[in-house]
């Protein structure tokens, strides 16, 4: 392309309706551009300054001749924007429009000085510094006639899909079955952004199906009432906790059916090594609608009640311990509202004997 000739360089405003028009009378225009250094200097520098870029700015200074009444109205569009305080868009293209070489340089910013001269024999001309308030653009290559380049650009890519919410689950249908006494749920989980990772059941810790999909259907048969929760995961690692209810299970009740013990840990301490041994335990009613009443921890041999808990009426599931400080056979009895007892055994070994 070679060199350029200046008057060939025009500066160009948008007006009201987004289109670019030359400002008219123009007869220099420059391009300042500027960038602060931020000083780094130490006492390691050898005696040398040093800094670092900072901040760039741009500017626009342009001058010419007054022109009232052009078709563009280029003056009146620069007058209104100092007045009024708006911005200017602002564009110069720098070589020819079909030249792959060329440059458009663009952004948008404030006229702060508008000076106009009135020569006694000279005709009226302006000056005019235009302060960017955005960054400065450039774009490189063919103009198509608006600042813009390339009239058959590549499209950009869509930008990734921003997923910031959990999958959705919907409960769809409800069946029981009397025969079985069992009640059958069928879930919909949807999730069209990064799609279903896993759908798990807490309470027998299951996934139901292989991660992948955008929606799913699944069936979850219960067979006691109770608090349930469904929990959808997608693959950007986003969750959804979905909570419900079973009633409609017939409970089965057996007035005879003793309480539930189990022992859930087990472990030696004291001030001194082995000196002691405690026991959790978790106790529950059975299937007879009763209560639980107490927990009484009994050494054999000698017959006697080392521990005990009275517990509240109303109390269906209770977590204790019991802490004992002889070896020997042991065992736990819970009692229920109903007259039954149910007991677990077990042995301490371990304590050391003074």
């Amino acid at each position: 392309m070679g060199k350029i000739a200046g008057v060939d360089v025009l500066l160009k405003i948008k007006n009201n309706e987004g289109k670019l028009v030359v400002v008219g009378g123009q007869t220099d225009t420059t391009l300042n551009r500027e960038r602060e250094t931020i000083d780094t200097t130490d006492k390691t520098s050898g005696g040398w300054s040093s800094s670092i870029p900072g901040i760039a700015s741009w500017s626009f200074d342009s001058g010419g001749f007054v022109v009232l009444g052009d078709p563009e109205e280029s003056f009146d569009l620069m007058e209104d924007a100092f007045y009024e305080k708006k911005e200017v868009y602002v564009d110069i293209r720098v070589g020819e429009k079909s030249s792959e070489h060329g440059r458009n340089y663009k952004g948008s910013g404030y006229i702060v000085d508008f000076p106009l001269e009135f020569p006694k024999d000279d005709a009226v001309t302006f000056s005019i510094s235009i302060s960017g308030n955005s960054k400065l653009e450039k774009v490189k290559g063919v103009d198509n006639g608006d600042g813009g380049t390339n009239p058959n650009p590549e499209p950009e890519p869509e930008p990734e899909p921003t997923d910031t919410t959990g999958p959705v689950i919907q409960e769809v249908n409800r069946t029981y079955n009397p025969e079985l006494n069992t009640l059958d749920i069928e879930f919909n989980v949807t999730d069209y952004g990064s799609g279903i990772h896993q759908v798990s059941n807490h309470n027998d810790y299951d996934t139901y199906f292989n991660p992948g999909v955008t929606s799913h259907n699944l069936t979850l048969t219960h067979t006691s009432n109770g608090s349930h929760l469904l929990t959808a995961t997608d693959n950007s690692l986003y969750f959804t906790d979905f909570y419900y209810e079973v009633t409609e299970i017939t409970e089965v009740v057996d007035p005879t059916v003793p309480p539930n013990i189990e022992i859930t840990n087990g472990y030696y301490g004291g001030t001194e090594a082995n000196t002691s041994y405690t026991v959790d335990y978790t106790a529950s009613i059975g299937s007879g609608g009763s209560t639980l009443e107490k927990v009484v921890l009994f050494k054999f041999v000698t017959d006697t009640e080392v521990g005990i808990e009275l517990l509240e009426g109303g109390t269906t599931t209770f977590r204790g311990s019991f802490s004992v400080t002889e070896n020997g056979n042991y065992s736990i009895f819970v009692h229920d509202s109903l007259g039954n007892t149910g007991s677990l055994p077990f042995e301490v070994t371990g304590i050391v004997v003074a």
